[in-house]
Order: C-alpha cells, then structure tokens, then sequence
C-alpha cells in the first residue's frame, strides 16, 4: 500500500498498543514483540518517513487482534528509535504529533488505517480560559503532592498556554486509568475536554486524600505495636531481675487455649492473663487474678456425661439409698421418664424443701447417681 499525500485522507502503518495511551507532544516508548508490530514500524522506517499510527487495544490481555479490537481514534506518531532487543523484540521510542481518526483498518502483513486529522473545536474563549485556569490549579495541587518529579512536571505544564494542548500535556502526566486517558483523547471539544480532566483530576484528588488517611492509620498502628513490643520486653526484663519470669502466666495461657471455652470467656480469660504478667506475684490482686482462672478453668463448659436411658437403673439406685420416701422418688422417676422421651425439658429445676437431716441432698447425691451425671454442690446461703 502507498502512503497516501492527501492532507484530508492519510493511510499509515498502525501500532495496536497495549496498555498505554499516545498523545500528541509527548515522547512515548514501548517495546513491540509481535510479528505485525514488527512489520508496521519497519514499513514506518521504510515508505513512510518514520511516521505510523497508535491505537490502544482494548483488550490489553488479547494477543492476536483485529481491527475492531483497538480504537478508532488514535495519534500519529513519528519513531525517533528503534532498537533491536534479544528474541527478536524492538524498543521503540516515538513522539506524538497529532490525534487521527481512523475510518477504516486494513490488514496486510501488518495493519494499515485510512485515517483523517482528529481537529480541536473551540467555543467560548472566555469559558475556555475559566475551564483551563481551573485545570491548571487542580494538576498542581495532584502534581506538587508527587516530589521533585511532579514539581518538574508542573513547571513545564505551566509553559503551556493553548488549552488543547494543555490537556493533552496534563493527562499523560497522570496516572489515571486507561479508558479515561481514551476518552479524552478522542473527544474534539476543547471545552468538554478540561471537563473530563477537571472530573479526573478531582477523582485523584480524593484517593490520594483517602490514600493518606489508611498510610497515617497503618503507621499509627505500626508505631503503636512497636511502642507494645518494646514495653512487653522492658517488662520481660523487670520480672527477670525481681525472679518472676512469667512462667506461671504463660500456663495460665495454655491451660485457657486448650479449654474449649466460649469466645466471650476466652477473651476475658486471656486479658486476665495478660494483667498478670503486668503484676508482681507479691500483689493482692495477683492472688485474686489466680483464683478467678482456676475457678472459671475448672467448670466444665462443654464436657457433658451421658444419661442413663435405662429408668429401671435408675429406681434401683433410689430405692438402694433411701428407704421410704415414695412419692418423692416415683416424682424423680416420672421426671427422669418424660425427659427421656421429650430429650429436653428446658432445664427444669427440682425443689426439695425440709428441714435439716430429712435428706435433701442425700436425695441430690442419688438423682445425679442414678443419671450418671457429676454432682456440684453450691452453697447460696
């Protein structure tokens, strides 16, 4: 195909780029490793005085594309280097001249665009250079929070005085995502392109606010347990001097990790154990602390025994601790029959009331016998 000298109708090699955007007035490398890549830039070198077409691929993961994959609004570009790279690749270094609009691609060795110049419309003048000073003081506020590099960037923006130009400037130096990048390329509005910067340039402005509050709270946070680190170890050391070297607590600890406790108590357990480690064994409160966890360690908080299923077993152990007493222990078995049939009687509570000696808990002794169960005795009075 023959270069086409129409100012109006241009055909050119074309890149399809991955991942990045061309614009005009901007240096731009890549590296092109596929075959048609390849071909286009060596036919750019050869028949077309350097000069070839970008367009982003839409698909940046596909590898094999057609004409419809990539966008049809694009930048012609002119290739200052090409450098050949190990396994056939070559690094290219291009600069964008101006955007084109393609009309219709065509594929030979490699692909080809009959294109057209993509021109800026302008509007109101006076709106214009409202929108651009507007511009001008958002991408210094992204660009003056980046260091040095963002600094030299906002000098060499603030040297450009035409708005489209401007903008193209601005959002290459951004990093921003790839359809918004594409979006402004390809719209002609002067005007409605330094609204798209305007709403970019604030979306990047909040995450970097939002970017700011999580690196301050993780570093508090980082701080806070070195801070945690370093009096855990001070205190280590203390203990060591006075003789007490937190032996006694780190049992506690095992002996509250291999109890199958609730959450809720094995979160309170295990702060109690951390308040001893703060605490001399000498310490009242040491003595209370201590008591309390063997107290909550020794209740059996998901150890269960089986009942017996057997009621004649049951009669026999009743009848074997107490003689008489038989409306109390045809009660007991009546009880013991409708829990083993319903399996749940949502914990009833049984009475026995008398005075001293009569066999109160004698009676309690046989109930939890003759159930199988273990007997706790609590004194509430």
């Amino acid at each position: 195909m023959e270069k086409n000298t129409k100012k109006k109708k241009i055909v050119l090699p074309v890149v399809p780029l991955r991942g990045k955007v061309a614009f005009p007035n901007a240096l731009l490398s890549f590296d092109a490793g596929r075959k048609g890549t390849i071909e286009a830039i060596k036919k750019a070198s050869a028949e077309f005085n350097g000069e070839l077409l970008i367009c982003t691929q839409k698909d940046t993961e596909k590898n094999d594309v057609t004409g419809e994959d990539m966008y049809t609004v694009g930048t012609l570009v002119e290739v200052k280097q090409a450098t050949p790279l190990p396994g056939g690749a070559v690094r290219v270094l291009a600069e964008g001249k101006r955007r084109m609009k393609v009309k219709a691609f065509a594929e030979d060795e490699c692909f080809f665009a009959e294109c057209v110049p993509l021109l800026p419309v302008h509007g109101d003048p006076v709106l214009e250079e409202a929108y651009l000073r507007s511009a001008r003081s958002l991408v210094n506020d992204v660009l003056l929070s980046d260091g040095k590099l963002g600094k030299e960037t906002a000098a060499r923006l603030d040297n450009c005085t035409d708005a489209d130009e401007y903008v193209d400037a601005a959002i290459n130096a951004m990093r921003v995502r790839l359809d918004v990048k594409q979006a402004i390329l390809q719209e002609t509005d002067v005007v409605e392109r330094l609204k798209l910067l305007e709403r970019c340039l604030n979306d990047e402005l909040e995450i970097a606010k939002i970017e700011k509050r999580i690196s301050s709270a993780v570093r508090q946070n980082i701080e806070r347990s070195q801070k945690d680190y370093y009096l855990r170890e001070q205190l280590k050391a203390i203990h060591g001097e006075l003789g007490d070297d937190g032996k006694e607590q780190d049992k506690y600890r095992e002996k509250i990790e291999q109890k199958n406790l609730p959450d809720y108590m094995k979160e309170k357990c295990l702060k109690e154990a951390d308040r001893l480690s703060r605490m001399q064994a000498a310490s009242p409160e040491y003595t209370v602390i201590t008591g309390y966890l063997d107290w909550v360690l020794d209740l059996p908080w998901t150890e269960e025994t089986k009942d017996t299923e057997k009621l004649s077993d049951a009669t026999a152990v009743l009848e074997e601790d107490h003689y008489a007493l038989e409306k109390i222990k045809e009660r007991i078995v009546e009880y013991l029959a409708v829990l083993k049939l319903t399996g749940s009687m949502n914990a009833p509570i049984l009475c026995f009331v008398g005075p001293p000696g009569v066999g109160k808990t004698s009676i309690a002794i046989s109930v939890a016998k003759a159930m199988n169960r273990k007997l706790y005795r609590i004194s509430l009075g």
